[in-house]
């Protein structure tokens, strides 16, 4: 698909003023990638466990699946009420949707069948203590669904996004499975699947110093969570970074013919240099001897992290509009 017309889109061209609104909301995309990247965290803490006998990574588990379990509920509110929002008050935007409501069933069935098996995945965590095998399935539903919830909604973004202003044309699912062989879907699905758990592990870290008195499970736990938390934030930040720099590589032939080519390359960068950054922080808290001493850094690493996720999603906003 060839560059768009960007007089024609719903959203107004790439601007700073652009970044100033987005940044805010990388804080609630932050969190609602969390959200779903808990489970998978829980789950490989849970298998980390079993494979070694020990007990800690099976605590870990339990308790950053608690995190998720809170994460899960405050997205599924949230999500409500930027829906119902956006119904009442920007109802253009909502056209699509609105003459085709089959168009959502898709993604609400995603949502149910994802939020179902996370949430008995975490609750089951003590009935089925002993039958690890039905439980890791419970929670490979779960994380199998949020992965497809995600390639589905990145679908329909890209389709959306793209539409002429006021389109009152009809819209099929194929419209919006299309989306997966326009250029840069996959990489960008990577960039997001590997920044979940990333997002998980980057909160889970002031999760455990919040839940440190209320769950005193001892030094020796809390100083092989928080190093565990950290190197899940920094593997998977290196991945989706890379991911993100696969995004960049595909889409630069369309985007280097944009005026706004060099503002998508500067915050392109900068982004995927602030969240490298915050890959050092959780890097020296996984080498330290004391982690939990390292609280400036795990705070740090935090904002570094948001900075960066803003600053990328800045840039592929452009790139959703050019296509």
């Amino acid at each position: 698909m060839g560059p768009a017309k960007e007089h024609d889109m719903h959203i107004p061209p790439f601007s700073i003023q652009t970044a100033a609104v987005v940044t805010p909301l990388a804080l609630q995309v932050i969190i609602e990638l969390a959200a779903y990247g808990a489970f998978a965290l829980a789950m490989g803490s849970e298998i980390a466990g079993m494979a070694s006998g020990k007990v800690l990574p099976d605590k870990l588990g339990k308790q950053v699946g608690l995190l998720g379990v809170w994460l899960l509920l405050y997205t599924l509110l949230t999500a409500g009420a930027v829906t119902l929002f956006l119904f009442y008050r920007h109802p253009d935007l909502m056209q699509p949707w609105i003459q085709n409501p089959t168009l959502g069933a898709p993604l609400a069935g995603l949502l149910v069948w994802t939020s179902g098996f996370c949430l008995a995945y975490r609750w089951t965590w003590s009935s089925l203590g002993k039958a690890r095998g039905p439980h890791l399935a419970l929670g490979a539903l779960g994380v199998l669904g949020a992965l497809a919830t995600l390639g589905f909604s990145l679908g329909g973004k890209m389709m959306a996004m793209q539409l002429p202003h006021g389109h009152l044309g009809p819209i099929t699912l194929a419209d919006i499975l299309a989306s997966a062989a326009r250029p840069g879907y996959w990489a960008m699905l990577a960039h997001y699947a590997l920044l979940a758990p990333a997002c998980a592990g980057a909160l889970a870290l002031p999760w455990l110093v919040l839940r440190r008195n209320r769950d005193d499970w001892g030094r020796d736990y809390y100083a092989y969570a928080t190093r565990a938390c950290s190197r899940w934030a920094a593997w998977c930040i290196l991945g989706s970074v890379a991911g993100f720099g696969a995004l960049v590589w595909l889409t630069w032939p369309v985007m280097s013919q944009s005026p706004y080519s060099q503002p998508f390359l500067l915050l392109a960068g900068a982004g995927a240099v602030l969240a490298l950054l915050a890959c050092l922080c959780w890097m020296l808290i996984a080498r330290s001897a004391a982690p939990m001493r390292h609280k400036p850094a795990m705070f740090l690493a935090l904002l570094l992290l948001w900075l960066g996720v803003a600053g990328m999603v800045c840039a592929q906003y452009h790139v959703l509009i050019l296509g």
